[in-house]
């Protein structure tokens, strides 16, 4: 986690700032572990053609900014399936750590020039990393597939249904706000998970997940 001191625009959006993450991080890692190496897929969820990674080599590094906080996150994709990390994401998280250090700028394009200092404070207890019945999302939820035959409330509330299944997560009550349309990114909506028990973050939910949609955040 790193916090961001300087730089950011009025009212940035947390996709952009995601994106510029997500650039920054690959650079450093590829300088990390040689120019004419390819990137692994941990990195930037993608194969060596550039496509999509599928299937059993889905998993892969989330980034995020949380507004409420200022926080700029990079999340592995361990904590966020719930489960241990393997060997050889233990190797591309060491790889990780190296690249990061020094890290202290982020050219985050209509976003702005940020300044950056290290800062995991805020995505403990209250933050990401926190234990709740009740979260909310942080940043739009963007439906993976907008079912048909049905109104879009309708539609929102049974894809983060299933979002949570697909995450391990009990399936919850469900509110849904602010339910929209939007060109190039689909159905996107303010949504409100309630669980029957307290479930520990991080939940990142949605088609955006990777890129800084879908982050959720515990209620106080």
């Amino acid at each position: 986690a790193f916090a961001i001191t300087t730089g950011l625009v009025q009212d940035a959006d947390p996709l952009d700032v995601a994106r510029a993450l997500r650039r920054a991080v690959m650079a450093r890692v590829q300088a990390v572990i040689g120019a004419r190496e390819h990137l692994p897929p941990y990195f930037s969820g993608h194969d060596e053609q550039g496509a999509p990674v599928r299937g059993d080599q889905a998993s892969h590094l989330a980034f995020a900014y949380e507004p409420r906080s200022g926080c700029l996150l990079v999340l592995a994709p361990h904590l966020i399936e719930r489960r241990e990390a393997e060997r050889k994401e233990l190797d591309h998280l060491r790889d990780l750590d190296g690249s990061l250090v020094g890290f202290r700028e982020l050219r985050a394009g209509r976003a702005g020039r940020l300044t950056l200092v290290p800062n995991a404070e805020d995505s403990g207890r209250d933050g990401v990393l926190g234990l709740s019945p009740t979260w909310e999302s942080a940043t739009p939820y963007v439906a993976t597939r907008h079912a048909k035959g049905c109104g879009a409330l309708r539609a929102l509330a049974a894809d983060v249904r299933a979002e949570c299944r697909r995450s391990g997560l009990p399936e919850p009550d469900v509110g849904v706000a602010d339910v929209r349309g939007e060109a190039h990114r689909g159905l996107t909506g303010r949504v409100r998970l309630s669980f029957g028990q307290s479930v520990p973050g991080p939940i990142l939910l949605g088609r955006t997940r990777y890129l800084g949609g879908g982050l959720f955040l515990p209620c106080k």
